[in-house]
């Protein structure tokens, strides 16, 4: 487990201004994500994408790891559980979630799967009890939720593609996604966020790609410019950056607070989905991006000349 000082440490802390510009680059990449997603499952089986885009992820980041000086075997001994479980987690998520964009509208899997800060929220009553949560912070998540909320008011413009059953899929993906967060604060403060990803990326990804073999047909592979753009944003800017910067940002500052800027990415994602996939931009959009930044400046509100609190005092 990670050193609860360091939990309450970060609580009531600011962002640093860093961390907030890392946050909206992160959440602009990840929004585009969807998209790309739905143009990558017209080549691809969704399991064996998953598992291919994971790999090709894990071995990027080895030589990182080597120029770094992060361990991935010596120097593991005491997070190799947390490494395990992390991995199996997510291998579970990039399941559902594929799966489920392939049966619903690419802004439909953004809106669903940015829920994840409300499981942060619920899960870390239980699991970060130095995460405080304060009524600043359910009262952003809440005002940033209904704000991504806005955008399913258009319902009569939606796929008639779209599914309950895409959608539960992508919403369990949500779940996982906010577990993985939680967890991440109980990994040792000395983890490398390097060897986070190499293990994630190189457990999961033959993991999917054993069970894409089983259980799809790599026949249905069917590459094209597009596909292969998509495949290479998903796997090298979605997963190898995006995770990187993920996981140092959640291990640098406190979950509740960072959680909340992914309500942007569902934005960003319906943005993107109108430029690549021709979808419409309304007022509606504009209004959801208000209200979203409204609930993360509340989220992260500080009375002027107060103190984090240490120690949960």
């Amino acid at each position: 487990m990670g050193d609860p000082n360091r939990l309450f440490d970060v609580s009531d802390r600011r962002l640093e201004r860093r961390s907030i510009v890392l946050l909206l680059v992160l959440t602009l990449l990840w929004g585009i994500t969807f998209p790309a997603l739905k143009i990558a499952l017209r080549g691809f089986p969704p399991i064996l994408l998953s598992g291919f885009r994971f790999l090709l992820a894990g071995v990027l980041f080895i030589p990182l790891c080597g120029l770094r000086g992060a361990p991935l075997v010596r120097g593991t001994q005491g997070t190799r559980l947390h490494l395990v479980i992390y991995a199996l987690a997510g291998a579970l998520g990039i399941i559902l979630l594929p799966i489920g964009v392939k049966h619903t509208l690419a802004n439909r899997g953004s809106i669903l799967f940015n829920t994840s800060p409300f499981w942060v929220l619920v899960l870390g009553i239980f699991l970060l009890p130095g995460d405080r949560l304060t009524l600043n912070k359910w009262m952003g998540t809440g005002i940033a939720f209904f704000g991504v909320l806005l955008l399913f008011t258009g319902g009569g413009d939606l796929d008639p593609g779209a599914s309950h059953f895409g959608d539960g899929l992508v919403l369990g993906a949500a779940i996982v996604w906010g577990f993985r967060i939680v967890f991440l604060k109980h990994f040792p403060g000395q983890t490398r966020t390097e060897t986070i990803q190499v293990w994630q990326f190189l457990i999961a990804g033959p993991i999917l790609i054993a069970l894409g073999l089983a259980f799809e047909n790599i026949r249905d592979i069917h590459l094209d410019g597009s596909v292969i753009v998509s495949f290479f944003y998903l796997a090298v800017v979605s997963n190898a950056v995006g995770f990187f910067l993920w996981t140092y940002l959640v291990q640098k500052e406190a979950a509740t607070k960072v959680a909340p800027f992914m309500f942007l990415s569902p934005v960003f994602g319906v943005m993107a989905s109108s430029v690549i996939l021709g979808e419409r931009i309304t007022g509606q959009i504009l209004l959801s991006l208000g209200l979203v930044g409204i609930g993360i400046v509340l989220v992260n509100w500080q009375k002027a000349g107060s103190k984090p609190r240490l120690n949960g005092m």
